[in-house]
């Protein structure tokens, strides 16, 4: 499988080392228009599947047992559902949380919706990601205000 990283320079997460990249598999194009905390992406030649285009934070070390609250808004030109999660930043990129833990889908739609998701880390990684999954359809998606936020250990 083919895959492009682009390192993007949109604001760092409080607290947490790492960088925004997004990453491009199937060919599938993703620019970035970044203006204050709003980041817009354009997402072209979608393939189907939610995978296919990603939005990402790493690496950042996480440790079993700690608890980390996730808040940031979004919208998208054509509806569409979305997920983010918590992950291992290489292969075999295993999600670092429980099944019944995942955010799991939501509808991103026209108007600005805020989302909010606490996660407990299951096991210790030196190299985790959050990512922001996008790519089912040709869409121009937007985030604002992404906290990722430790709030236990």
């Amino acid at each position: 499988m083919n895959e492009k990283v682009s390192h993007v320079k949109y604001s760092e997460i409080e607290n947490l080392s790492g960088a925004w990249s997004i990453v491009e598999h199937c060919e599938v194009s993703t620019q970035a228009d970044i203006k204050d905390n709003e980041i817009k992406l354009i997402v072209s030649n979608a393939k189907g599947a939610h995978w296919h285009s990603e939005l990402r934070y790493g690496p950042f070390e996480v440790e079993e047992g700690e608890v980390y609250a996730l808040s940031f808004e979004t919208k998208a030109k054509v509806a569409y559902r979305f997920s983010v999660w918590l992950g291992q930043f290489d292969a075999p990129y295993a999600a670092l949380i429980a099944d019944e833990n995942h955010f799991g889908e939501a509808l991103a739609d026209g108007q600005w919706r805020s989302f909010s998701h606490e996660w407990v880390v299951t096991k210790r990684e030196v190299r985790a990601r959050l990512v922001f999954v996008v790519g089912p359809i040709d869409n121009i998606v937007e985030f604002r205000n992404i906290r990722l936020i430790k709030i236990s250990r």
